[in-house]
């Protein structure tokens, strides 16, 4: 058995970094900051710079999460920029260093019969069951009552 957990959303606490880093408050979700996050990181956020990556606050349930996982457990990640690939491998670094980091895009190469993924995104969960894993999805506030045939 083999899983694979992704880092934004899952461990690292994105959401919550991104209002750090611009200097906003935040007061829930979704978007009560009076600042239009995602219009905002649609344009900006692949330049942002290693240390915004490797600042991201660990989410509050990240260990919750790991301590579920079965078999050998990797972070499975996407790598948005150069700056992102470096900065979330010092995070790894920080917070779980016994664990091996992949940078990948289309999670589903990684599908097989016996792994399982952990995502905040119901479409990398969608694409890896119908490659033959099973996708656990992590509940969020943007992925609220997104259900599929898990």
């Amino acid at each position: 058995m083999i899983t694979y957990i992704d880092m934004d959303g899952v461990l690292a606490d994105f959401y919550q970094g991104c209002h750090d880093w611009v200097g906003v408050k935040v007061n829930g979700f979704p978007y009560q900051t009076g600042w239009d996050w995602p219009k905002e990181l649609e344009a900006n956020y692949k330049d942002w710079p290693i240390r915004f990556w490797e600042s991201l606050p660990k989410h509050k349930d990240a260990d919750k999460w790991l301590a579920g996982s079965r078999g050998k457990v990797y972070i499975a990640t996407c790598p948005c920029s150069t700056n992102s690939i470096c900065g979330k491998a010092l995070w790894v670094k920080k917070h779980y260093p016994e664990l091996e980091t992949i940078f990948i895009r289309d999670k589903w190469l990684l599908a097989d019969i016996d792994r399982i993924l952990i995502d905040d995104n119901s479409k990398q969960c969608i694409k890896f069951e119908q490659y033959g894993g099973t996708g656990i999805l992590v509940p969020r506030p943007w992925n609220e009552g997104e259900r599929y045939g898990m």
